[in-house]
């Protein structure tokens, strides 16, 4: 599976030449073409910051959380706690779960006493799947929401089985999935008698 961009209309207008990216913020994205190094490219599809990076997160306020090869010797500190931590919850927003977990593990193990790291610890058991995810689960749960948000209901619910079927410890998508679905079904339902 490549990843590319499209517009509203559903024209492409990034090649699908990526192994994965993510969204666009301050007119950058991160996206890899090799699954191991992240750059970021500009809404043309350049690498606008080359792809040297372990793990990258979207832009926010013109700044973005990047994970580099540790053996560069630049490691985050116990004052980064609190902007890890935003940056882990923005990521969970993103859909990017595990890299959010990632983050949230290096928060407790950066500053494993700090107010950051028991929110971590409380942001991993709530809010985020108990373990990683495979890159097909993940695919599916985003096309399984796409699917909802379009209201293409039953292919949805079937992507949601599906996604069970592989990992039925992946209780995101219990948490998440059926709900939206069983209020798009009432929406849906109630839109249709006015």
């Amino acid at each position: 599976m490549l990843v590319g961009y499209i517009d509203k209309s559903g024209k492409q207008i990034i090649p699908f030449k990526f192994k994965d990216g993510r969204e666009f913020a301050d007119g950058l994205a991160p996206a890899t073409l090799d699954a191991r190094r992240w750059g970021y490219i500009d809404t043309s599809g350049v690498f606008k910051i080359e792809p040297v990076f372990q793990r990258a997160f979207t832009f926010n306020s013109g700044r973005a959380l990047v994970y580099i090869d540790t053996r560069k010797d630049l490691k985050p500190t116990a004052k980064d706690a609190d902007m890890m931590l935003q940056s882990a919850m923005r990521a969970r927003d993103h859909v990017q779960l595990n890299e959010s977990r990632a983050v949230c593990q290096s928060i407790i193990s950066l500053a494993p006493d700090s107010e950051a790291a028991i929110r971590a610890q409380r942001f991993l058991k709530t809010s985020l799947p108990d373990h990683d995810i495979s890159e097909e689960v993940h695919a599916l749960y985003m096309n399984g929401m796409m699917k909802a948000q379009m209201r293409d209901f039953a292919a949805a619910e079937k992507l949601y089985d599906k996604s069970l079927s592989q990992d039925p410890k992946f209780f995101f998508w219990r948490m998440e999935l059926k709900p939206i679905l069983i209020w798009s079904k009432r929406n849906t339902k109630k839109l249709k008698r006015r």
